[in-house]
């Protein structure tokens, strides 16, 4: 399955790093992917609203299921964040550029996480513009 054939078939996401600063990639991201009719769930310990949606502290604190979160955030912060992803049963871990290291993504793979190290944006634009 490629990136763009998984962006699609997945449902529900955590979106790591949500703020309400128009012009940052996840705010971006979080805007696409509700236009195309995905659940998204803002999570960032910093903010307790974001396009009138609560956010979430942590992902445990999501009631519904989360198949895929969304990493937008420094690597340090997101190797905090795996134990709570995998007892969340997030199934997929999709990285942003800059929200990674080697380190960070061996971890996650060793957990069991479905791992990508991609752009959101630039998939859907690609698929969008051939």
């Amino acid at each position: 399955m490629n990136n763009l054939e998984l962006l699609n078939g997945t449902q529900s996401y955590a979106l790591i790093g949500m703020n309400n600063k128009k012009k940052t990639y996840a705010h971006k991201i979080f805007t696409l992917l509700e236009k195309k009719g995905k659940t998204v769930f803002a999570v960032n310990p910093n903010y307790t609203e974001v396009e009138g949606k609560v956010s979430y502290e942590d992902v445990s604190q999501i009631e519904e299921d989360v198949e895929m979160a969304i990493m937008v955030v420094n690597p340090k912060i997101g190797e905090h964040l795996l134990d709570g992803l995998k007892e969340k049963n997030v199934k997929t871990l999709w990285f942003q550029p800059g929200s990674h290291d080697e380190s960070l993504l061996e971890k996650a793979e060793n957990m069991g996480f479905e791992v990508v190290s991609d752009c959101v944006l630039q998939v859907y634009y690609q698929a969008d513009n051939t």
